[in-house]
């Protein structure tokens, strides 16, 4: 990580590089980029999980929100995640599936958390003809 100058931080691993600004006016907050990771980790075991079902993927998009205590730190008390899945030959078995496995298994990001946290995640399914 290298200052930019107010509360901003070029960071870089090999040659992929991201900004965080803490006033998220030129990049994403710390706290942004922590929920994206953890919608992302669980995103790509999802996309994974349900290529090894033979599942005909379109489209996968995740949201995730935060609720964080009003006095500092100003931890996460709450994350919520829903992901829109988009497909052929997929059953609704496979989604929840691939998210109980993400979750319970595969997932570096979701066990990296605090398990104080309160989390909750919901999903869509819509099956293209």
């Amino acid at each position: 990580m290298e200052w930019q100058g107010g509360l901003r931080f070029k960071g870089s691993v090999d040659s992929r590089g991201l900004v965080l600004d803490g006033d998220s006016r030129e990049g994403c907050s710390p706290m942004e980029t922590l929920m994206m990771a953890l919608a992302g980790c669980m995103a790509i075991d999802i996309v994974h999980i349900l290529g090894k079902m033979h599942g005909s993927l379109r489209a996968v998009r995740a949201r995730i929100e935060g609720q964080r205590t009003e006095t500092e730190p100003r931890r996460f008390t709450r994350l919520a995640l829903h992901f829109e899945v988009e497909g052929r030959n997929l059953q609704e078995s496979q989604v929840e599936r691939a998210i109980a496995l993400s979750r319970e298994k595969y997932c570096s990001v979701w066990h990296s958390l605090d398990p104080g946290i309160e989390r909750n995640i919901t999903y869509q399914l819509t099956i293209d003809d």
